[in-house]
């Protein structure tokens, strides 16, 4: 078997390049209902990957900090 057979016909991976923006990839996730993204290298190389999780965490990091909170 190969996996396109396994993979859903609709299915597809989207991802973000190194140099887009947060928002950039937070837009593409919220489109298209993912949690995670592919992320590429400037030759279209995954070299990782973002989860919304991950950016969620940061984005309570962040919030936390600016309003002295502590972790």
């Amino acid at each position: 078997q190969q996996i396109s057979d396994l993979a859903a016909a609709e299915s597809r991976q989207m991802s973000v390049k190194l140099t887009d923006t947060l928002a950039q990839a937070l837009d593409t996730m919220s489109r298209y209902d993912l949690e995670d993204l592919a992320v590429t290298d400037e030759d279209g190389r995954v070299v990782n990957d973002l989860r919304l999780s991950e950016v969620l965490a940061f984005a309570l990091k962040v919030y936390g900090r600016a309003n002295g909170i502590d972790e």
